[in-house]
């Protein structure tokens, strides 16, 4: 990972390049790991934790990189679902990724990057929609909801946020 890295640095220039081929390494580093699920234990894996660490990582990079790109709406709304969807511990292929370093908090920030994206962009993203009467309605499948957040702060004990997050999604009409 480190080579492919130091090997995209050399085209420092180019910002659309680098996020590009930096979700790409991630992509295809997650997924060897995920293929090869059959190792997998409950139990920390110290090389596991940094092959990992050194994804998430590249994903901060690219998260800084995002905002400066030339990319149009709709492809940096991709690679923000990419991210998102790292974090989001629906991917019960990759268990030990699943099981140690999703992020619910993260994708839901995420989340709202995309969401900021989609305002730009009229909902032309959405995955179905229906009309009812002069009324339009989205819809977005895999969205990181504030009641996963709520439903993740209530298995951890954090009642006090978890109540804040359901307050907001029934406020803004989720679920």
């Amino acid at each position: 990972m480190d080579k492919a890295i130091m090997c995209c640095r050399s085209y420092a220039g180019d910002t659309n390049y680098i996020i590009r081929e930096y979700i790409q390494i991630c992509d295809e580093t997650d997924k060897i790991l995920s293929d090869n699920a059959w190792w997998y234990s409950a139990e920390r894996n110290p090389n596991m934790d940094r092959i990992y660490n050194k994804i998430i990582d590249i994903y901060d990079t690219v998260t800084r990189l995002l905002p400066k790109s030339t990319f149009a709406i709709d492809e940096k709304e991709n690679w923000y679902k990419k991210i998102r969807d790292f974090y989001s511990g629906e991917d019960f292929g990759a268990m030990y990724r699943c099981e140690f370093f999703s992020n619910v908090e993260k994708a839901y920030w995420y989340q709202e990057r995309i969401d900021e994206l989609r305002v730009k962009r009229n909902a032309e993203s959405a995955d179905e929609f229906a009309m009812d009467r002069d009324v339009t309605t989205y819809d977005y499948t895999n969205d990181v909801s504030c009641s996963a957040l709520a439903q993740k702060y209530e298995e951890e004990g954090n009642y006090q946020k978890a109540i804040e997050y359901y307050q907001k999604a029934y406020k803004d009409g989720d679920e």
